[in-house]
């Protein structure tokens, strides 16, 4: 056994911890390798062996090795091409399985890499860059693993599922962002900012009603204390809550998506309609009480000074119950209970009986399709994970709802340390370490609901104006958008004399435009990940072209979303003359 090049691929690998557990190696041949007088590998042969445990993996396929033993297994993924992330903490096993094999030349050629500590956000988001979690297989030994493996395996699972999330959420509603803000504007003009209500409910006891499986368990507490308590309600949730006679104080609704329109559907009462700039716009439609809060999406904020200045922020965490609970705090509420906070599949169930695509299943089901069907094919839409149950006992979560979990984890964290409270009244589901299991009783007397602020809102003539500006400076752009891809259609078709300093010229001009380019870059997201994904097997001057025409397309979708806004908006003015002559 070769220490010394053991000691060299050490090197390579930036160095090892000392001690660990011991091994134990036989005099026999082959010898036999244990750990605490555990069996480690094959007592005949441990390549053999390790060649069943790779199976038929494919060999495109990152292998995540977590718990490799001595590295046979390794050695078979590498000899199949595949590439291999091999992590072992424990400093004394990997050098004795770097004394068994040279993995010199695939270290040096990256096709295998080597951590004793899990790496950082940013190292990983480098590594996996082009891959999704559909492209990672992880192995373990199944006689060496480790917490120090399982961990790592399941921090590596968060952060491609959490990628797989992002990348799929930009490149499905980068345009539906777009189209929604743009017909959402006649719908803002007359609402009112929602930095006008922070502090509003300062010192309140506040209750959180989410739309997990476990809400109606908690409707009938919840009545008892209704007024003497702020309640709010996420959209997903004001079916069932209505339903049991129960109106909330706030209401958030963030979701683009056109179903979610029904949320909100024939909802009548008085509560406060707190909304994302990018809402579906069917869900704004009637309402009254709106109000709305700051967006990272560019094209919002050029539009926010309408309003004279910003709107309010919301913290973001990916749903609208992680807004629901941030604006609780801007409120000024203390303490804030939660209820159908489960971020699980309680009982095997998605949502809460009663909530609105459920009761729209009423008008799908056939003898070949049954909503149990539905409830099956939604668990089954990303892999299922497991998380500390409030009963004691695991409960099967994935890797959106754990997202939300994580951050609703670091937020208690956060807030408890700050000496706010939360109380977690939720009957089933997730359990949170910071959070004991409370039950829905408060002692308060009753509040009063808070006075309306005073706003003016934008005038209709300032709106129209700011439209008509953005699409003058938006047709420039897609002007010179237009020039520079004839200028790289010219270069591709081998005329390539002096196209190099017309495109340099064009990207100059459109650099002059930076407002509207970030704009479009969100528009155009699906070309730019596959390009910065790695994605597209194809030159750079492919590449530039693929980037130019989904900026023009996004330029031409928001021109023609724009002017339907102008026209809509123009209707809305003539009405609003034609109510002021009547009355005068």
């Amino acid at each position: 056994m070769d220490l010394a090049l053991a000691d060299k691929q050490i090197k390579l690998v930036g160095g090892l911890p000392e001690g660990g557990r011991v091994i134990d190696v036989s005099s026999d041949s082959p010898p036999r390798f244990t750990i605490a007088g555990k069996l480690l590998h094959s007592r005949y042969d441990p390549m053999k062996e390790a060649e069943q445990q790779v199976g038929s993996i494919d060999s495109s396929k990152v292998v995540v090795c977590s718990g490799a033993g001595l590295g046979f297994a390794v050695r078979k993924f590498l000899e199949k091409g595949c590439n291999c992330i091999w992590f072992e903490p424990n400093g004394e096993v990997l050098r004795y399985a770097l004394s068994l094999h040279d993995f010199m030349q695939n270290l040096v050629a990256g096709s295998l890499r080597i951590f004793t500590a899990a790496p950082g956000e940013s190292y990983l988001a480098d590594m996996f860059r082009g891959r999704s979690i559909n492209d990672v297989r992880f192995f373990s030994h199944r006689n060496f693993t480790f917490e120090e493996h399982q961990a790592f395996e399941q921090r590596l699972v968060f952060f491609l599922g959490k990628k797989n999330v992002n990348i799929a959420t930009l490149s499905r509603f980068d345009r539906l962002w777009a189209r929604n803000f743009t017909r959402n504007i006649v719908h803002l003009r007359r609402a009112k900012p929602v930095r006008l209500l922070f502090g509003a409910e300062r010192g309140k006891v506040a209750v959180l009603a989410s739309a997990g499986p476990s809400l109606n368990d908690s409707i009938h507490d919840l009545k008892k204390i209704r007024d003497r308590v702020v309640l709010i309600a996420v959209d997903t949730a004001v079916r069932i809550l209505t339903a049991a006679g129960i109106d909330p104080d706030y209401i958030l609704s963030v979701d683009p998506q056109p179903v979610n329109r029904v949320y909100l559907e024939d909802y009548e009462g008085q509560a406060r309609i707190v909304v994302d700039p990018t809402v579906s716009p069917g869900a704004l439609k009637g309402l009254q009480n709106l109000y709305f809060f700051w967006s990272p999406f560019r094209l919002a904020q050029i539009f926010f000074d309408l309003w004279d200045g910003s709107p309010g922020e919301i913290a973001f965490g990916g749903s609208v119950s992680t807004n629901a609970y941030d604006f609780a705090r801007k409120l000024g509420c203390d303490p804030v209970y939660l209820i159908g906070q489960d971020l699980a599949f309680s009982d095997g169930q998605v949502h809460a009986k009663g909530a609105i695509l459920e009761e729209r299943l009423n008008w799908k089901e056939s003898r070949v399709f049954r909503r149990e069907a539905h409830n099956r094919m939604q668990r089954a839409a990303l892999p299922v994970l497991l998380l500390p149950g409030l009963n004691g006992r695991a409960v099967e979560t994935n890797e959106k709802l754990l997202i939300f979990y994580r951050w609703f984890e670091r937020r208690f964290e956060r807030d408890l340390s700050l000496g706010l409270r939360v109380e977690n009244a939720t009957r089933r589901g997730a359990a949170f370490k910071q959070l004991r299991l409370a039950s829905l009783t408060v002692e308060s007397e009753p509040v009063t609901r808070s006075l309306d602020p005073e706003f003016k809102a934008p005038d209709a003539n300032r709106v129209l104006e700011q439209i008509e500006t953005f699409l003058a400076e938006l047709g420039q752009v897609k002007g010179i958008l237009r020039e520079g891809l004839d200028i790289v259609s010219r270069a591709a078709e081998g005329k390539s004399q002096g196209q190099t300093a017309r495109l340099s010229d064009v990207d100059e001009r459109l650099r002059e435009h930076g407002a509207i380019l970030d704009c479009l870059g969100l528009a155009a997201q699906k070309a730019i990940l596959g390009i910065t994904e790695g994605n597209s097997n194809v030159n750079g001057l492919e590449n530039t072209a693929q980037l130019y025409q989904a900026l023009y397309q996004g330029a031409h979708d928001y021109e023609n979303w724009f002017r339907k806004s102008l026209k809509a908006m123009t209707q809305f003015g003539a009405e609003q003359e034609s109510t002021a002559g009547s009355k005068t």
